[in-house]
């Protein structure tokens, strides 16, 4: 039988049409009960299937700058600057809180800062007033910062400057939420080309502890590995300390590169990073591995 049969035409209209006419005097849930049923459990299944929102592990809605160091007086001398992201599409309002390094318990300065969408917030140390100074004119401390806007989510960044000496290096602003922990490792450098060494920031989340000082054990290892060269305790009196990695060998040592591992004990948490210098060539740095 061919399609272009007349006969055939006129009988396919015939039942098609009879059909159609059938279709619309039924109620729409009476057509295919059983293909109703398939539909249904198809979007449950869909429904339950489908993945949850996450957030974008580059954004946070708590951030940390764990160390800040300035020479108020001396624009040739070391400077902070850090800059605060708003990666919403709405106004987002974010409390920034200034500490100083031995007085971890209350901020020395607050500041409310209202990002509008999307908006870069520089901000240099230097400029921010009524920050504590040593004898030297030199602030050093650290920066939190914390939105409680819903939907909010942050991202920033930092550097930090000796313009006297040629010297930059700077990292992202730390996740206080996820990128805190209690055991980390981190490489070091002496000697070739970064003769200015390796220079370690440590900070240490006051909250997760009692206030300094806290007694931290850490390991030396060779870039052979295997045991520990030296494990010991390092006393800290203060919520944010940066020292030479050298600080903490053996008079005599022979020591050029290796790791270093902190472990912070159960429940503590803190954040290190490293700064490689190669005086008068270039600065290197980065944050430890967390090993939790």
């Amino acid at each position: 039988m061919k399609a272009r049969d007349p006969l055939v035409l006129v009988l396919l209209c015939t039942v098609l049409g009879a059909s159609a006419a059938l279709g619309a005097e039924r109620p729409a849930s009476t057509l295919d009960p059983a293909a109703s049923v398939e539909a249904a459990a198809s979007a449950a299944d869909s429904e339950a299937t489908e993945p949850a929102p996450t957030r974008d592990p580059n954004t946070a809605t708590r951030l940390l700058l764990p160390f800040y160091e300035t020479e108020v007086a001396n624009f040739l001398g070391p400077s902070t600057l850090y800059a605060l992201r708003n990666e919403s599409t709405n106004p987002v309002e974010v409390t920034v809180r200034y500490y100083e390094l031995d007085a971890p318990q209350a901020p020395q300065r607050t500041d409310i800062l209202v990002l509008g969408n999307k908006e870069v917030r520089p901000i240099a140390i230097r400029g921010v007033e009524n920050l504590e100074v040593d004898p030297d004119g030199i602030a050093r401390g650290y920066v939190t910062f914390e939105t409680t806007t819903p939907g909010a989510a942050l991202q920033g960044d930092y550097f930090q400057a000796t313009p006297g000496e040629g010297f930059a290096v700077g990292s992202r602003l730390v996740d206080l939420d996820t990128e805190v922990c209690t055991v980390l490792s981190q490489r070091f450098i002496l000697g070739g080309g970064f003769d200015g060494g390796t220079q370690i920031t440590l900070w240490l989340d006051v909250d997760s502890l009692p206030l300094p000082p806290a007694a931290v054990a850490y390991s030396l290892y060779g870039e052979g590995g295997g045991t520990p060269l030296k494990s010991d305790l390092l006393v800290i009196d203060e919520a944010a300390v940066r020292f030479s990695i050298e600080d903490l060998f053996d008079a005599g040592s022979s020591l050029s590169s290796g790791a270093l591992e902190i472990q912070l004990g159960a429940g503590v948490r803190g954040h290190v990073s490293a700064t490689f210098d190669a005086s008068g060539l270039y600065s290197v740095g980065f944050p430890a591995t967390c090993r939790d």
